[in-house]
């Protein structure tokens, strides 16, 4: 067939030879029908998506909402920082403490400012790092790990909720994440389609496909990418309401 064009719509109907590989493929993908494996889109394998920062449930009492708050400041400082951290680890602040007291204004701050812990703690801890005058060196940014007192303080939060609004999206946006299966999916997938957009032949497009994804390891690739991706959503979900930090992971 022939390359037809009309100067007067600016377009062209592209025959045999003359096709783009978008045309081309929708060619192959016409006379190879089922043979044809569908694009592994997101709607047929769905990727995992790192959950939001829960914030603290309103009907929760103060021990579930105070462990959840001191777990949520280890893990995210453990994983920003790699140093270990150690604080109340063996069990609350006694009740009526001071600590005890400051926590408990802090949880209730965050819940009217609809705040979740895990993005403050990472706020607090470049706040910390940048802005926090060291005592007795005359230096800017605190040393080590900002303490709990100061992370979860009801004053600094009250004060400083605006800041915090406008960085929050750098801590802990909704990231992508894809397994090993599914990206080896949507390599073969792809190269599978390259390589047909230059075949001549029904013949040489069924052998390409055949090539790329036949002998079942195709298809296994595909539910492993599916299973997978569902059981780390899975684990994502409970890991950050145990306080767990899993952003930044790609």
């Amino acid at each position: 067939m022939q390359v037809v064009r009309d100067d007067r719509l600016g377009t062209a109907m592209l025959g045999r030879g003359g096709e783009s590989p978008a045309v081309r493929f929708q060619e192959w993908k016409r006379q190879l029908g089922e043979r044809l494996p569908p694009e592994p889109t997101a709607t047929r394998i769905p990727p995992a998506y790192t959950p939001a920062a829960p914030k603290l449930p309103a009907n929760w009492g103060d021990d579930d909402t105070l462990t959840l708050m001191l777990a949520t400041y280890r893990k995210a400082l453990e994983a920003l920082t790699g140093e270990r951290c150690y604080a109340y680890l063996g069990g609350l602040p006694e009740q009526g403490s001071k600590a005890r007291d400051g926590l408990t204004a802090a949880a209730a701050k965050l819940r009217e400012h609809e705040v979740a812990p895990a993005p403050w703690v990472a706020f607090s801890l470049e706040v910390w790092r940048e802005h926090v005058t060291a005592k007795g060196k005359g230096s800017k940014g605190g040393k080590g790990l900002p303490p709990v007192g100061y992370v979860f303080d009801a004053e600094r939060i009250e004060a400083q909720r605006g800041w915090f609004r406008s960085r929050e999206g750098d801590y802990c946006g909704q990231e992508v994440l894809m397994t090993t299966a599914h990206r080896e999916v949507v390599r073969r997938w792809h190269a599978m389609r390259e390589a047909l957009v230059k075949a001549e032949t029904l013949d040489a497009a069924e052998t390409i496909v055949v090539g790329y994804t036949g002998g079942g390891d195709y298809d296994a690739l595909v539910q492993e990418a599916v299973t997978i991706g569902t059981v780390l959503q899975d684990e994502m979900g409970r890991c950050v309401r145990a306080g767990g930090w899993v952003w930044g992971r790609r």
